[in-house]
């Protein structure tokens, strides 16, 4: 003669002392509550896998007095309560430091494993935007356009060049069709330290290191040839008077090019004078001599109100 099933009902839970385990007639459920009433969240292994005690009547019956908990069950339950153990003195620990700026919180309702959200974060240093060349001596940022990047400079100024690159017609390097760099102006031999004074003074130096011999003592056109003045006058650049000199270069091998020097009071309390060096390469498929007026627009200060 079978045993009827117990009826549904709380009842002791065989792999977890003071705790009680839903029996809904036929089959235990995931629900699991502390002894005497208090509700619990479902056991995450149980409601995964199952809680791997038979039906009545198979030996795993609703238990009574003195039945033996499952050794599995045991070490399942134990892993979960040190995980859940671990977490909230974790939690703990984060709150009680005050001094944390990424202190996370876990809304209570969104159940183990709900995604952390920080509830502040620090900016983003405009130094690591691809898209933006950052001179912090200057404070100004000068925008990144498409097809360029960010590059190392052997004077160790800022510097982005163009992505394309093409074996140099007068050495055995590669050329960029491309090149802005900025640096901080010296004062001329009469001590005039103007924008416009400080353009007059680099635009030379710019057309002889990009066109005649680069930085590593190169010659990667053979040498400039000649150099004609096609443009100079006033600009506003990041809300500041400046003044700007731009030179069409021919070279001994290859088209020739197109160099830019553009200066303007820096936005720093020092009051010196940036530069900005613009370099293009003419010819099929280079940059259009526009870019220096579209990059020039871009320019920011770092901070404002300085």
């Amino acid at each position: 003669m079978s045993t009827p099933p117990a009826p549904p009902g709380w009842y002791p839970d065989p792999g977890a002392a003071h705790a009680e385990r839903w029996w809904d007639g036929t089959a235990w459920t995931a629900q699991v509550r502390r002894a005497g009433g208090v509700p619990e969240l479902p056991d995450p292994v149980e409601a995964a896998y199952g809680t791997g005690f038979g039906p009545p009547g198979s030996g795993d019956t609703p238990p009574g007095p003195g039945r033996r908990p499952l050794r599995g069950r045991v070490v399942a339950v134990t892993l979960v309560g040190a995980v859940l153990a671990a977490a909230i003195v974790t939690g703990v620990a984060a709150l009680g430091t005050g001094d944390d700026p990424e202190i996370r919180v876990t809304d209570p309702g969104a159940g183990p494993g709900a995604p952390h959200t920080p509830t502040s974060a620090p900016a983003p240093s405009p130094s690591g935007d691809p898209h933006l060349l950052v001179d912090e001596l200057n404070n100004i940022s000068v925008p990144v356009p498409e097809g360029w990047k960010k590059a190392d400079d052997v004077h160790g100024l800022p510097t982005m060049v163009t992505e394309k690159r093409y074996p140099c017609p007068g050495a055995t390097a590669y050329c960029d069709q491309g090149r802005v760099s900025t640096t901080t102006a010296r004062e001329d031999s009469a001590g005039d330290n103007s924008p416009r004074a400080a353009a007059e003074a680099d635009i030379e130096d710019t057309a002889a290191r990009a066109y005649d011999r680069d930085g590593a003592g190169g010659r990667p056109f053979d040498g400039m040839t000649g150099h004609r003045r096609v443009a100079a006058g006033s600009v506003q650049v990041a809300g500041r008077q400046g003044w700007f000199v731009r030179w069409r270069v021919s070279t001994k091998t290859g088209p020739g090019g197109w160099v830019q020097s553009l200066a303007f009071p820096a936005p720093t309390d020092a009051g010196a004078v940036a530069v900005v060096r613009f370099t293009l390469d003419t010819g099929p498929g280079t940059p259009p001599v526009s870019l220096m007026d579209t990059v020039t627009r871009g320019i920011r200060p770092l901070a404002q109100g300085q």
